[in-house]
Parts: structure tokens; C-alpha cells; sequence
């Protein structure tokens, strides 16, 4: 349309010579035909006219152009598109875009044909000439479903409880839907959000959510038991719930989870007794309950008591002894005290039992040990006897025979204790013979005194030791024994001893040996005691004390000593002291003082000495 034509001009004669020709033609010619119209005049003004039919016609094809598309179903599960959303530039030789005209083979399309889907486009122009081309129309569901849970739900139960859920009610606009959950196969105590989804065909989804809620509302069986609580040493007793605890249990929490609680934990001595309390059981829900056990509280802590130190009291047997009480504590409080004590104590050691007992019947005991002792020696009367060898070559006497009227402060008569220095003679002793009756009181107590054994028979004695010896001297003194006398029927045996060639101080126990032609013996011992009895020799010199700046003036034991000696202590082992070593000025001028001198053996002896100050 609109095409420019280059039309041949007709031929045209005249009789008068040349014409002018012309035509009506369009500058440009539209399609379809158009009548142009040539006139030819000549120089006269005649006309003459004929005509020419001009045809434009189209018949080249469009260029068709497509372009993929995407179609969205809606809710109705449909997607309608338009050729122009095909189109992609078609144009044609002759037609304006705006005048072409397009269309496509499919512009709807449902759920069925979600995915790629060719269609076609057909271009025509103005003239009819008309093309196609293909292009996919991809056809996409992003419609998520509708879905609607069911109403919360609260279940009675325990911790992994198994719930049936109702699926919840859900549409799509392509369809059915396939619907899930994300619920735990058991459920826990508590609050569960279980999320449902509704899942389309084409994987569209949509999710509501449902809480589930598991509730425990029932309480625990609690079982009690009683118990006893000891009290300590301080007087306190505690116990646990636990040890209260006789099983408790519970429909859902297990033992472990329980907990457990008691309304009194702690007693002191002031409940010493049976206690209610009461146990509270709570599970993991909250849920309590309660029950009540008796809590016996004991106190077997026994008090701490302690006793005076041992007493020695100088007396007799029945001796009145006013002991001093213990001091004793207790847990709960001060004990009461007793003792065993005689009303009147006996001769030698009695151990008194202090017991101290508190309120609860709890004891403890101490011992005191008060010895009533007597210092006092016997008083000794002996006589003389005769008496007779036996056949054996014997005599024998007893101390009774001896003893004649020895006495003692406490000790009865028949509980005086008699012995002799002699008690057997033999041939070798026949005539007068001086023994020892030793008397010693219950105490222990001894003194001695001599009488005059006279012996009246001739019959050979066994071996017989001498008297226990008691020898003044030092330590390693020679002493001269004296053999034991011996018979035997076959002569006379002979006689050795196990004495030391120099005696110490103190007692030597010697064993005397009589050993016949037999080669048979016979031994004795005898007691031979070496004792210092002598008193030291004290030497005194006078000294002058200055009294110092604050009036005293001191001395010293050794300033008077001037060569105090002993038979047997050497100077050095003597102990020296002084009657008085300190002096004021209250005894300006001369004082006399005494010193003493003591040896090992405890033999003592004192001389004066004049102190001036």
C-alpha cells in the first residue's frame, strides 16, 4: 500500500499535430486496483481520455517471530495467555505491526498441562498472506494448597505417650493433595507444635500447625517408713528424705525423677523420741502428694568422763576416804555421776568405777585407783627352843614355835606373816643356834628379831644353805661366804657354789651345789645382800655472802661443802644441799646453816656451817 508506480504513458495522435497527455494517477497507489484515467489534449483543446487499471497486489508472507512463555494457573487451576505474549517482533513487507494479525493455536490451559506445551502463532497482514511459527508456553502451578488443621488437643498421659492425630481437611486448585506431618512417633509431656503440610502435585505446599498438649495430673503414691536417727556428738541427728522413702512411685515420673522432700530434716537432744514427719513426693508434672513416717531419734552417744588422779592414803584396813568427784560432759547436757566406792576402803589398791549417765541412759565410766597403804613395822617377840633331829638327819621348826606374842598396828595376829632365817638343822648344828624370825603385816611390813634354836640330836643332815646374807660394803665387795653344811650316806659330798668373785650392791641370788661320790646333787641358794648403811663424812667451811644491790644475797651448796666424802658414792655422785642459800638484809652478820649430803644408797649425814652476810 502506497507503492509508487512508473505508469508508460499511452500513445495518442492528432490531426492537428502533437497532444498533451495526462492522468489522475496517485502518487503512490494503494493496494488493490485503482482506474487511472489518461486524457489527451490537443493544441486545440479537444480531449480525448482512456483508461488504465492499475493493480497493486501483496503476496510475500509475514516474518513470523516467537518468544517461549510462562503461563501461572490460578486458583481455578487455569493459565490463559495471549498471541502477544507469543509474538516477538513479527512484521510483514507491506502491513504495519499494529495492523497485522496474530493469533495463536492454544491461549488456555488447565492442570493437566502443567510443563513445557507448543503452540503455534499465525501472522497474517492485510493481504492474507499469513505465516506460523512454534514457540512452548511452559504452563507452572505455584498455588499452594489450602489446608486446615483440627483444633488443639490436650491429652492425659505420660512422657512418650502415643497420640492418634486427625489429618487436618486440605484442597488444591489441581486437585488432591498429599498431606504430613512432622509429629514424633510419642509424644513428651509438655506442649508439641506438630506442623502439618499439604503437598500438591506439583509440589506446592502449604503448612498450618496443631499443639498438642500431654498433661500429667495425676499424683504420686507416696509410701513411707520409719526411721531411727542417731544423734552425734554434738547432739544433732540428720536424715534424707530417702532414708524416709519407702518406694514412692508415680504413673509417669520414674523413681529417679521424684522429688522427694521432708517437712523436718534435722533433731537436737529435745526430741529424743518418736518424731512425726511428714514426706512430700512431687514428679516432674508438679503433681505431690504426701504421707507421715515416726523418726525415732536415739542418742547412744555415751558422755566423756574423767577421773581424778589415783590417791595413796596412809592407813589401815576400813580406812573413810573422801574422794573428789570426776568432771564429766555429755551431747545433751550435764550426766549425773556415780561411783562404786566402799564405804570403807581395805588395805592396798580398790578400783573405783565413775560412771557418768545423761538423760537419755547413755553411760561411760572412769577408774580411780586409791591405794589405803601401812608403813608401820611389826612389833616382834620371839622365844627360845629345843629341837629334835628326825631320822633323816633333820630338825624343823616353824616360825609359830619361835614367835611369842609378835604383834602389828592394822594387821590381825592370824594375819601376820611368819617366817625364820632357819627353819631346818642338821648333825652339823647340833647344840645352840641363833636364827631370825621375820614378821611382815599385810602391808608387807617387816621387822626381825633373834632367839636360840638348841639342837639334841646327832643323824647327819642333806645339804642346807647358810641364812640369806646381808653384807656392809660397796659395790664389788669380796665376800666371804660361809659353805652350807651336807651329809649323805655315803660321805661326806662335795660343795660348790655359783658366787661371783666380787658382789655388787643390792641382793645376789647363789646357788649351792652338794654332789655326792655318785655323782648325785643337791642345791640350795642363798640370798647374800650387799647394803651401804654408812653415812657419809661431811666437812664444812664458813663463808662471808655480799648482799648485792636489791638486798639478797644467794649461796650455793658447793661454797660450803669443803670435801664431803663416802665410802662408796664417789664425790661427784653425792648429792649436796643447804639448809638455806638466800639471804636478806634482815640477816646481816652470822648465820649458821646445814648442809646435808646424801649418797647413792641414800645414807644421809649433816654438819653446820656459819653463812656470814
Amino acid at each position: 500500500d502506497g507503492e509508487f508506480v512508473l505508469l508508460t504513458e499511452p500513445a495518442a495522435t492528432d490531426n492537428c499535430g502533437t497532444t498533451t497527455i495526462t492522468n489522475d494517477a496517485p502518487f503512490v497507489f494503494p493496494l488493490g486496483e485503482t482506474i487511472v484515467t489518461w486524457t489527451a489534449t490537443d493544441d486545440n483543446g479537444n480531449t480525448a481520455t482512456c483508461q488504465q487499471k492499475v493493480t497493486i497486489v501483496d503476496t510475500q508472507k509475514p516474518t513470523v517471530i516467537t518468544q517461549n512463555s510462562t503461563a501461572q494457573l490460578d486458583a481455578s487451576g487455569n493459565a490463559t495467555i495471549t498471541a502477544t505474549q507469543i509474538n516477538n517482533g513479527s512484521s510483514d513487507n507491506c502491513s504495519a505491526d499494529a495492523d497485522l494479525v496474530i493469533s495463536l493455536s492454544q491461549t488456555t490451559f488447565t492442570c493437566a498441562e502443567v510443563g513445557a506445551n507448543t503452540v503455534t502463532l499465525t501472522v497474517t497482514d492485510e493481504s492474507g498472506n499469513s505465516e506460523t511459527a512454534t514457540a512452548t508456553v511452559t504452563v507452572e502451578d505455584n498455588i499452594n494448597p489450602t489446608i486446615t488443621c483440627e483444633a488443639d488437643e490436650v491429652i492425659e498421659g505420660c512422657d512418650g505417650e502415643f497420640v492418634l492425630l486427625t489429618e487436618p481437611a486440605a484442597t488444591d486448585n489441581c486437585g488432591t493433595t498429599t498431606i504430613t506431618n512432622d509429629a514424633p512417633f510419642v509424644f513428651p509431656l509438655g506442649e508439641t507444635i506438630v506442623t502439618w503440610t499439604a503437598t500438591d502435585d506439583n509440589g506446592n505446599t502449604a503448612t498450618c500447625q496443631q499443639k498438642v498438649t500431654i498433661v500429667d495430673t495425676q499424683k504420686p503414691t507416696v509410701i513411707t517408713q520409719n526411721s531411727i536417727a542417731q544423734l552425734d556428738a554434738t547432739g544433732t541427728a540428720t536424715i534424707t528424705a530417702a532414708q524416709i522413702n519407702n518406694g514412692s512411685s508415680d504413673n509417669c515420673s520414674a523413681d529417679a525423677d521424684l522429688t522427694l522432700s521432708l517437712s523436718q530434716t534435722t533433731f537436737t537432744c529435745a526430741e529424743v523420741g518418736a518424731n512425726t514427719i511428714t514426706l512430700t513426693v512431687t514428679d516432674q508434672s508438679g503433681n505431690s502428694d504426701t504421707a507421715t513416717a515416726t523418726v525415732t531419734v536415739e542418742d547412744n552417744i555415751n558422755p566423756t568422763i574423767t577421773c581424778e588422779a589415783d590417791e595413796v592414803i596412809e592407813g589401815c584396813d576400813g580406812e573413810f576416804v573422801l574422794l573428789t568427784q570426776p568432771t564429766a560432759t555429755d551431747n545433751c547436757g550435764t550426766p549425773t555421776i556415780t561411783n562404786d566406792a566402799p564405804f570403807a576402803f581395805p588395805l592396798g589398791e580398790t578400783i573405783i568405777t565413775w560412771t557418768a549417765t545423761d538423760a537419755n541412759g547413755n553411760t561411760a565410766t572412769c577408774q580411780q585407783k586409791v591405794t589405803v597403804v601401812d608403813t608401820t613395822i611389826p612389833t616382834v617377840i620371839t622365844q627360845n627352843i629345843t629341837a629334835q633331829l628326825d631320822a633323816t638327819g633333820t630338825a624343823t621348826i616353824t616360825a609359830a614355835q619361835i614367835n611369842n606374842g609378835s604383834s602389828d598396828n592394822c594387821s590381825a595376829d592370824a594375819d601376820l606373816t611368819l617366817s625364820l632365817s632357819q627353819t631346818t638343822f642338821t648333825c652339823a648344828e647340833v647344840g645352840a643356834n641363833t636364827i631370825t624370825l621375820t614378821v611382815t603385816d599385810q602391808s608387807g611390813n617387816s621387822d626381825t628379831a633373834n632367839a636360840t634354836v638348841t639342837i639334841q640330836d646327832n643323824i647327819l643332815p642333806v645339804i642346807t644353805c647358810e641364812a640369806d646374807e646381808v653384807v656392809e660394803g660397796c659395790d664389788g665387795e669380796f665376800v666371804l661366804l660361809t659353805q652350807p653344811t651336807a651329809t649323805d650316806n655315803c660321805g661326806t659330798p662335795t660343795i660348790t657354789n655359783d658366787a661371783p668373785f666380787a658382789f655388787p650392791l643390792g641382793e645376789t641370788i647363789i646357788t649351792w651345789t652338794a654332789t655326792d661320790a655318785n655323782g648325785n646333787t643337791a642345791t640350795c641358794q642363798q640370798k647374800v645382800t650387799v647394803v651401804d648403811t654408812t653415812i657419809p663424812t661431811v666437812i664444812t667451811q664458813n663463808i662471808t655472802a655480799q648482799l648485792d644491790a636489791s638486798g639478797n644475797a644467794t649461796i650455793t651448796a658447793t661454797q660450803i661443802n669443803n670435801g664431803s666424802s663416802d665410802n662408796c658414792s664417789a664425790d661427784a655422785d653425792l648429792v649436796i644441799g643447804l639448809s638455806q642459800t638466800t639471804f636478806t638484809c634482815a640477816e646481816v652478820g652470822a648465820n649458821t646453816v646445814t648442809l646435808t649430803v646424801t649418797d647413792e644408797s641414800g645414807n644421809s649425814e649433816t654438819a653446820t656451817a656459819t653463812v656470814t652476810v
